[in-house]
């Protein structure tokens, strides 16, 4: 028999599980064996406390090897300018429906990442950025939310724990383009703006690996080396010509506050660039509302509700309600109550009713049973269901990942 021991980080659908590791404090689930065959049971072991694990290889598959787990990003220069010229040609703006986009995206998402993986490795061996890789990435990310923002959105919310630096950094330059599209900026400022917010950490590069993974409170000192990362990414690029104005207002400004409470230059209200408090506030809300390896996403609503309740301090008031406006009042992802006690997760905005995007109804909250799933067109004429509400999906134990759109039913429009 193959036995294998794991950490429950590496836990993973279609493994077998052959016994939980006992430790005290812990009280063990009645199922301490069997296949793994929902995402769901793996989380409910993390919120257990469950940590190490034994698997069975005869009976289920292994720990995937790490060039495996990071293949579904490109891993030198030549397969991100390959990709990079694809989405070159592709120029066209108009509205099409998420499924028609949702491929587009997940390849922009995915390079993304690839360009920053490779920039940080450039950095720790001591080469040089290829700046004109974020501006074509800028350029790429803009035109797909043109076409339909809730593809690149949806991506944003399928994160990888170990990359959380980089697609941190990636999601931000989306929710970045989103929310200056709806200032209506001109391509060239937006464009810009999402280059800063993809290179706006570039500095934590040169910090030390243990740093950026500590999960527990930073000590003074540690704070202090943590906050240098912003004087480190303002060296980086100044190495680099042709970088815009605004990219490097955002990369030098986006931990300041108004009420100059932040860092490195304690800068007040008009002092700091506007681009740098949008993507201050994009940060922030990202940063909350996305699983980390050692806490919980917050639900969109809520991560939205903390954000405003420091608009009057630390962000720009009137830019925190531009960005809960653009991001809509349901925002993509997000778990709803319907008027029939069902529960439905936000799939798709709707391009012309705010108050009734698509959802998949998934959950009957009477019954506290799920459903098999169905989608909702919300503003189609005479539909009797409506959003009454927010859920919070731990309340109710919903990884809300588990049923966002996927590959195989958007193969039929590819």
């Amino acid at each position: 028999m193959a036995l294998k021991e794991i950490h429950i980080d590496q836990l993973a659908v279609n493994m077998y599980v052959d016994h939980i590791i006992e430790e005290e404090g812990v009280r063990l689930p009645k199922r301490r064996s069997g296949r793994i065959s929902d995402p769901r049971i793996v989380d409910k072991f993390r919120e257990i406390g469950v940590r190490n694990l034994v698997i069975n290889l005869d009976k289920g598959v292994d720990v995937p090897e790490p060039e495996e787990a990071n293949d579904d990003i490109p891993h030198d220069d030549e397969a991100i300018d390959n990709a990079l010229t694809f989405f070159a040609e592709e120029t066209g703006s108009d509205y099409r429906a998420l499924g028609f986009e949702w491929f587009t995206a997940k390849e922009i998402f995915s390079v993304c990442t690839g360009i920053l993986v490779e920039s940080y490795a450039k950095i720790r061996r001591g080469e040089s950025l290829i700046p004109e890789q974020f501006a074509q990435a800028a350029s790429a990310i803009n035109l797909s939310l043109r076409r339909n923002k809730d593809a690149l959105i949806w991506f944003g919310k399928l994160r990888n724990t170990d990359r959380y630096n980089y697609e941190h950094a990636v999601n931000c330059a989306v929710l970045t383009g989103v929310f200056c599209q709806s200032l209506e900026m001109s391509d060239q400022e937006i464009q810009a703006a999402i280059a800063g917010a993809m290179l706006q950490n570039i500095g934590e590069a040169r910090l030390p690996d243990e740093l950026l993974v500590k999960s527990g409170k930073l000590s003074d000192e540690e704070m202090t080396l943590m906050q240098s990362h912003v004087t480190e990414s303002e060296a980086i690029i100044a190495s680099h010509e042709g970088v815009p104005k605004i990219t490097r207002e955002i990369i030098l400004q986006h931990h300041e506050r108004v009420d100059g409470s932040g860092y490195p230059l304690g800068l007040k209200d008009a002092e700091i660039s506007r681009f740098a408090k949008i993507v201050a506030i994009v940060d922030s809300y990202d940063a909350l509302a996305t699983r980390k390896a050692y806490r919980e996403a917050m639900p969109p609503s809520q991560a939205m509700k903390v954000v405003l309740q420091d608009s009057k301090t630390r962000y720009d008031e009137a830019l925190v309600h531009q960005f809960i406006k653009c991001m809509g009042i349901y925002p993509t992802g997000t778990l709803v109550r319907l008027n029939n006690d069902m529960l439905a997760i936000v799939t798709e905005q709707s391009p012309t009713e705010r108050l009734k995007p698509d959802v998949k109804v998934i959950f009957n909250s009477k019954t506290k049973a799920y459903s098999q799933p169905y989608p909702l067109r919300l503003s189609s004429p005479g539909l009797p269901e409506k959003i009454v509400g927010y859920e919070d999906p731990r309340k109710w134990e919903i990884n809300v990942t588990d049923f966002m759109p996927n590959d195989e039913y958007f193969a039929q429009f590819a």
